[in-house]
């Protein structure tokens, strides 16, 4: 049986600390204006009972947001850790305005699209990032608009694979390069070697989109 989860490190009760957050910065929708998460866990066969705690609090609202999962550290003690991205509220925004927006497998989030980790079957991440190219679209941005991704290697010593790869789509292909961070850790997939979770801005002359 996967470990239980249980405790202050428990998802529903960080979710609780990230709701008070977000409304103390003045998102007066606390959870339901996140526009990312990534999960860190102790064990990646926490995942499935993350996952269904997470949904069960986050998609009473405008939909869940992209949301990745990965076996790395997290401090002493704890079985999960959290980081987020929220859109609280401006001076100009409509009180009824929804800030946070899926549209296919993307969230909008302001000026910003947001993509659940893409997994990959090999340490170069075209086929990673060949879906996350797919989600982009629909959010009428692409590969070019991309400004920031975290790729996480099960094997580093295989990250110069991903740089060969980085290097022809982003330097050649899609330029500028986003800015990039590459992390050890574990995905879901038990047979992938990456994961990618990107972050691309909307382009230039674009609307922000909301509803």
């Amino acid at each position: 049986a996967p470990p239980q989860l249980s405790g202050d490190g428990a998802p529903w009760a960080l979710l609780a600390d990230v709701d008070a957050l977000i409304r103390r910065a003045g998102g007066d929708g606390g959870v339901q204006d996140l526009a990312e998460c990534t999960v860190f866990l102790k064990d990646i066969n926490m995942a499935p009972q993350v996952r269904r705690a997470l949904n069960s609090t986050l998609l009473g609202g405008g939909g869940s947001p992209a949301l990745s999962v990965v076996e790395a550290g997290v401090e002493d003690g704890q079985d999960v850790g959290l980081r987020c991205v929220a859109s609280v509220a401006d001076l100009g925004d409509l009180a009824d305005q929804q800030r946070v927006v899926s549209i296919g497998s993307a969230v909008v989030a302001r000026k910003f699209v947001f993509t659940s980790g893409q997994i990959d079957h090999t340490a170069s991440g075209r086929e990673a990032l060949s879906e996350l190219e797919k989600s982009l679209a629909g959010a009428g941005a692409g590969l070019s608009d991309v400004v920031s991704c975290h790729f996480f290697l099960r094997d580093q010593a295989k990250v110069m694979q991903l740089f060969s790869s980085f290097y022809d789509i982003f330097n050649v292909h899609h330029p500028p390069p986003p800015t990039r961070d590459e992390l050890q850790a574990v995905s879901e997939c038990a047979d992938c070697e990456l994961l990618a979770r990107c972050i691309a801005a909307l382009p230039a002359g674009q609307a922000e989109i909301v509803v």
